[in-house]
């Protein structure tokens, strides 16, 4: 296993030094020193390669010289050579100390006996980077294998039974003991006062061990794979857990810790080992349950949403991290890397991993159907609308990649149209509105018609398809009026009585060339069709209008839009503010034409009354009214012509106001913003 060379104020792992040294014989000619120090082996030369029960000792002045005896009659001999060192059990090979402190180093170890590696097989297994296999060994300074797994190494020496694995294994013990344990003894006195030197860093992280970090304010565990000293830093190498629409895998990340003088404590380390936490089972039970639900929720989930979130679009300045207060968000990993410019991360696969197929999609169309009140025929079973069914193959992890999981997941922001990424303590199922339906301000007849229309279209039973298999099988509502009448509410409404996600675009976001239109259509069409979601296409007007023979690029608009219409299997509802002159291919595309006229009279009551908030939440006006407006007030407001957006608008500003001077909403408010707004309300 490869070692970086430590930052010279790190000792070495070698503080024993070759002070008294053998006798030496110097050829000027070739600058090589030798020495016949030798431990013979035991046996005599025809023993089988490395059982020679012994150690071959070799040397070098540098780095430009072979290794060789110290055997001043046959310098140009190298020493090295598989026929002279083959039979012993333990080749070591010294050099002279080059840190200033003299005498020799230990270079390298190199195990030749089969019976060594048996053993040391189990001392490192496991061990990332390290295979015992090979027949040529070698642990190179400063041999921190041996550190790490120090205590393993001495008790699988005491379980030898064999006599001549004994004698082979304390052969290799006796030349690694001094390497080792000095820095075994300074590292056990540092920790037990609950301290570290940034020299010793390297003692306190074991590959392989779980370190603990707090990432964005998110506590973390992750699997060390490796450490090393850099000019100003000591960095860790590490992996975790994450899932990219399809697998699980690990990912490799790295951290650093910036040097120190002295010591301190190993709590004020920003990365500790997990178990110098201040709780760590509780620590990995926490984070045992994250993962948990990270992997619950792989796949497509529609979910609510409170807390901080990460947009994918970039800023200039400041953190890119927003609040969403109460949002509903799509989980999808899969589309996010597809649809939103961002790299579908490398994952590296995850051992012993077992596949099991798990249910990924909510539904609530039985849910719907309880809720209506007129007789439906027996809808056939829900299945929604993916490339798995609503189903995702993913893996079972284990205990300890639960815990490596990473907090984030990836998705879209229905709330503000946005590519994100999302946080797993943040999510929460949703709470449905029940009374966003009854609340719509629409003839009965209509709301039923509407109910009508969603039911047959997600149960599957409409039976009036085009002829042309998959042409005709979306359902496609216009809703056309005044701005503030009410046209966005039905959909937002509808889809929350259908308990679906509501994917709105504006038509302006489609773009304004032909293929434009045709690609964003695309996409968006697919995109809420695999989420089962209710389309809304908002201010269509461009697509709605009559063609001309003098425009010819909107009569591509509108023919490409038609076009992609015509394979859309879901519900769709278009918008837009002005009838005008209907092209007469859109007439025959739309199921259900709903006009809104501006609000009357008891219409605005009824905006009025359903803005208005109701009974206070906050413990510290508790069991009193939110509001203090009475039905005479209701009354006198309707007077005023206003449309549903500009009420809603009115009663929040007012409601802000009354909350900073911690007191229940009133007219007084509302009189204070109508008058801001240039608003005048008749005396009663």
């Amino acid at each position: 296993m490869p070692h970086e060379a430590l930052p010279k104020n790190t000792p070495a792992l070698d503080d024993d030094r070759q002070n008294d040294r053998p006798p030496q014989h110097h050829n000027a000619e070739t600058g090589v020193i030798r020495s016949n120090r030798e431990l013979e082996a035991k046996t005599d030369e025809q023993k089988a390669p490395g059982m020679a029960t012994g150690l071959k000792e070799l040397y070098r002045p540098d780095e430009r010289h072979s290794w060789d005896d110290w055997c001043p009659d046959d310098i140009a001999t190298s020493a090295d050579d598989p026929a002279i060192t083959a039979k012993y059990a333990v080749v070591v090979r010294k050099q002279p100390d080059r840190s200033g402190k003299g005498g020799l180093m230990l270079h390298s170890i190199t195990v030749q006996s089969p019976l060594i590696r048996k053993v040391l097989s189990k001392v490192f297994e496991d061990f990332r980077g390290l295979s015992t296999k090979p027949k040529d060994l070698t642990f190179t300074h400063p041999f921190r294998e041996f550190f790490y797994r120090w205590d393993s190494f001495h008790a699988h020496i005491a379980a030898c039974k064999d006599h001549l694995t004994i004698e082979h294994m304390e052969i290799l013990r006796e030349v690694v003991v001094p390497q080792i344990q000095p820095h075994i003894d300074t590292r056990d006195d540092l920790v037990k006062h609950g301290l570290i030197s940034y020299a010793y860093l390297w003692a306190l992280f074991e590959p392989g061990m779980e370190i603990y970090a707090k990432v964005n304010k998110h506590d973390r565990i992750f699997l060390l794979s490796e450490t090393r000293y850099e000019e100003e830093f000591f960095r860790l190498s590490c992996r975790y857990v994450d899932y990219n629409g399809k697998d699980f895998g690990y990912i490799s990340t790295s951290m650093t810790l910036r040097a120190f003088d002295g010591v301190i404590p190993i709590s004020e380390l920003d990365v500790l080992p997990a178990q110098f936490h201040s709780d760590p089972d509780l620590l990995r039970t926490r984070l045992w349950n994250r993962g948990k639900t990270f992997e619950n929720l792989a796949g497509v989930h529609y979910k609510g949403y409170t807390g901080q979130y990460i947009p994918k679009r970039t800023f200039s300045f400041g953190s890119n991290e927003r609040l969403m207060e109460s949002g509903r968000i799509i989980i999808d990993a899969k589309l996010f890397y597809e649809y939103s410019s961002s790299k579908s991360p490398h994952l590296s696969s995850l051992p012993g991993s077992t596949i099991e197929t798990i249910d990924v999609r909510e539904a609530g169309y039985m849910e719907l159907l309880r809720r209506m009140q007129y007789p439906m025929p027996k809808p056939t079973q829900f299945e929604p609308t993916s490339s798995s069914n609503g189903k995702a193959p993913v893996q079972v992890l284990s205990e300890l990649e639960y815990r490596l999981c990473t907090p984030q997941l990836r998705g879209f922001a229905l709330s503000f149209n946005e590519w994100s990424t999302f946080y797993v303590d943040c999510v929460h199922d949703i709470t449905f509105s029940i009374e966003a339906f009854p609340r719509l301000v629409l003839p009965f007849d209509y709301k039923e018609l509407i109910l009508a229309f969603v039911a047959s279209q997600l149960s599957c039973n409409d039976t009036f398809d085009d002829i042309i298999q998959g042409k005709g099988e979306g359902m496609i509502i216009l809703l056309h009026g005044e701005p503030g009448v009410g046209k966005t509410l039905t959909a937002e409404a509808t889809a929350e009585e259908m308990r679906k996600p509501l994917y709105i675009m504006s038509a302006g976001e489609l773009g304004y060339s032909a293929g434009e239109v045709e690609d964003n259509l695309r996409k968006v069409l697919q995109i809420s069709t695999k989420w089962g979601a209710v389309l809304l296409i908002d201010e269509c007007d461009i697509f709605l209008e009559q063609r001309t023979i003098s425009d010819m690029e909107r009569n591509k608009l509108v023919a490409v839009f038609l076009r992609v219409l015509e394979y859309f299997k879901g519900l769709m509802f278009l918008t837009t503010n002005r009838i005008g002159t209907f092209d007469a291919a859109f007439q025959s595309r739309i199921h259900l034409t709903i006009n809104y006229p501006a609000l009357g009279f008891d219409s605005r009551k009824h905006v009025w009354r359903t803005f208005v908030p109701g009974t206070s939440k906050d413990a510290t006006v508790e069991h009193t009214p939110k509001h203090a407006i009475s039905d005479a007030d209701i009354h006198a407001l309707a007077s005023i012509e206003l449309n549903g957006r500009e009420i809603k608008n009115i009663v929040k500003s007012a409601t802000l106001l009354s909350t900073s001077k911690r007191l229940p909403l009133s007219m007084s408010h509302i009189h204070t913003v109508l008058r801001v707004k240039g608003i005048e309300l008749a005396d009663n």
